[in-house]
């Protein structure tokens, strides 16, 4: 059976406020401390899957109508009120386990695993696609009959518009239109493959190519555009040897970053490992060598559309890669993470596998630089899909190059208000009985 591991949105909490600049009435600190309490509740909230309650606590952190002001005064609250506000955790009827992505628009979800076994298949939830936002199933997808690749999650297009369904180990990609869940084709190539060990790709930046990468013999590459779904190239090293190539993403420019490992011919252990770029027109250069860096092939990968970085990740550490240059941006120590492109392409978020406190979640931007988290941030990490009883039945596995980021959300006071004017009267009568108040 294919072990899909839960994983906890937030794992402990940290408290983020900033202390006032002026000597605080008691008034004053009542306030600060129940605003803080309740986004803490907030994202303990999210953490078990209730979207709902996390929002209404956010809103309870803040006083009735709050200013810009008070509202960019009230770290912790927007903090929560942000991530509840952007959070894609999809409450569904479905039980099992299965893995998740969320579309760049934030209205629709893959949720499921197939595994051609009846009787393992019965613990996972059929693939399907979801409404996000309330849980809503809009359809079981079909046909589908056989597994996709267990580390990577079904990813959608760029514009929201299809989702692709790799399967293995008999090579395709099934195509589904996201709207409605049917049957949009299916990419397969010219002869009939098979591989056990697939990396799909994705789509590329602008949507128009879909690839799907393979580590049988020596690796290779396969490419589709998705309009006719034609397969226009099978991208082979151009070199023979003692050496592997492992698929890694695509680049910045429509090619692809992609691992080599040499062995020693003697023994057959690792003797070196570098970086290299395939060019769709054949063309491959090495650009780096990896060295100190990443010695062993490297379990996670993750680029983004425009960005010349390759994050690589070993059992302990992440480094960033410059695909233009091979310099090592900046690295990191962290565990089995995802990775996200944050604040307009200027950052990226990470987070491990396991988070003890905030203060494990990072947003380093494009120089290597540290910043301050905002809830904001955390909105593209923040994803998954939970069973009514309350289990994690959709976890997101290198979902992160097209998805949702919170990108339609306004700032400040006026998330406030737009959340505010989406709720109830009910639920505000219920707020409004229990919140901060203005000292």
């Amino acid at each position: 059976m294919v072990t899909i591991p839960y994983r906890g949105l937030i794992i402990g909490l940290t408290v983020l406020g900033a202390l006032p600049a002026h000597a605080q009435t008691q008034a004053e600190r009542l306030a600060q401390m129940m605003s803080k309490n309740y986004s803490m509740q907030s994202l303990q909230a999210l953490m078990l899957g209730d979207s709902e309650a996390a929002l209404e606590f956010a809103l309870r952190a803040f006083p009735l109508d709050p200013t810009d002001q008070e509202a960019a005064a009230l770290l912790d609250a927007m903090f929560a009120l942000e991530l509840a506000s952007g959070s894609r955790v999809a409450r569904i009827e479905a039980e099992g386990s299965g893995l998740y992505s969320v579309d760049p628009t934030g209205t629709r979800a893959f949720v499921g695993f197939y595994d051609p076994r009846p009787e393992v298949n019965s613990a996972y939830v059929p693939p399907s696609i979801y409404d996000p936002r309330d849980g809503a199933l809009i359809k079981v997808l079909e046909p589908i009959s056989a597994s996709t690749w267990p580390e990577r999650s079904p990813v959608f297009s760029p514009d929201g518009g299809l989702l692709a369904y790799p399967t293995m180990p008999v090579v395709s990609v099934q195509l589904f239109n996201a709207a409605d869940g049917s049957f949009a084709g299916e990419m397969t190539p010219s002869d009939v493959s098979e591989y056990i060990s697939p990396v799909p790709l994705g789509f590329s930046g602008d949507g128009r190519q879909y690839a799907y990468g393979y580590l049988d013999n020596s690796g290779g590459i396969l490419v589709w555009n998705v309009a006719d779904q034609t397969l226009v190239s099978h991208l082979k090293p151009n070199a023979a040897g003692n050496a592997d190539w492992f698929p890694l993403g695509w680049d910045h420019e429509d090619g692809f970053a992609v691992q080599k490992l040499v062995r020693d011919p003697e023994t057959g252990g690792r003797k070196s490992a570098g970086l290299e770029r395939w060019h769709q027109d054949g063309k491959q250069e090495l650009i780096a060598e990896l060295d100190g860096v990443i010695d062993a092939a490297s379990l996670r990968s993750f680029t983004f559309p425009d960005v010349p970085v390759v994050f690589m990740t070993d059992e302990v550490r992440l480094a960033a890669v410059d695909l233009e240059s091979g310099e090592v941006r900046f690295t990191t120590e962290v565990s089995d993470p995802e990775i996200a492109l944050v604040r307009n392409g200027t950052a990226f978020a990470i987070r491990p596998f396991d988070i003890e406190s905030l203060d494990d979640f990072q947003v380093i931007d494009l120089h290597g630089n540290r910043l301050q988290p905002t809830g904001r941030d955390l909105i593209p990490l923040a994803q998954a899909a939970v069973s009514q009883n309350g289990m994690i039945a959709g976890v997101p596995k290198n979902a992160t190059r097209h998805t949702y980021q919170g990108q339609d959300l306004p700032q400040g006071a006026a998330l406030y208000d737009q959340v505010w004017a989406g709720i109830s009267d009910e639920i505000k009568r219920s707020i409004n009985q229990d919140r901060v108040m203005r000292p």
